[in-house]
C-alpha cells in the first residue's frame, strides 16, 4: 500500500525540545517499514501553526490524495495534522471521498481497518458534539 507521510512542528523551540521533524520522520518511517507499507515521502511544514489547513505541506499531502498516489495518510499524532475538530472533520470527509485512511501512530488510530475506520467515526461524532456544547 501506498501511503503519504505528515509531521509538523509549530514553533522552532518545539522542533528542538519536542517531537522534532526529524523524529517524527524516523518514526512513520519506521511504522511504515513494520507495516510493510510503501513510504512514498513525509511533508513536513516547519514552524507552522495548525490553526488553518493552509500549509505548504498539508496541501502537498491533500494534493497526492486527490491525485490518487497514496491509499493512506500517516501521522505521528492527530494534533499535528489539525487542532481544529471542524478541520479535522473537512479532512476526513475529504479522505473518505477518495478512499484514502486516516493513520495516527499515537492515538493507535489506523483507519485503514474496518475497526479503525469505527473508532475515527465515534472520534469525530463525539468531537462534534462537544464542539457545539
Amino acid at each position: 500500500m501506498r501511503v503519504i507521510g505528515y509531521a509538523r512542528v509549530s514553533t522552532d523551540e518545539q522542533a528542538q525540545e519536542g517531537v522534532s521533524l526529524d523524529a517524527q520522520r524516523t518514526r512513520i518511517e519506521a511504522y511504515c517499514v513494520a507495516k510493510a507499507w510503501n513510504l512514498v515521502g513525509v511533508e513536513a511544514d516547519p514552524g507552522m501553526s495548525a490553526k488553518d489547513i493552509r500549509r505548504p505541506g498539508l496541501q502537498a499531502i491533500l494534493e497526492a490524495v486527490r491525485s490518487g498516489k497514496v491509499a493512506a495518510i500517516v501521522v505521528y499524532k492527530l494534533d499535528r495534522l489539525t487542532r481544529s475538530v471542524l478541520d479535522l472533520n473537512r479532512i476526513v470527509e475529504f479522505l473518505d471521498k477518495h478512499s484514502v485512511a486516516l493513520v495516527s501512530m499515537q492515538e493507535s488510530l489506523d483507519a485503514t481497518t474496518p475497526t479503525g475506520r469505527l473508532m475515527l467515526n465515534s472520534l469525530l461524532v463525539l468531537a462534534n458534539g462537544s464542539a457545539r456544547l
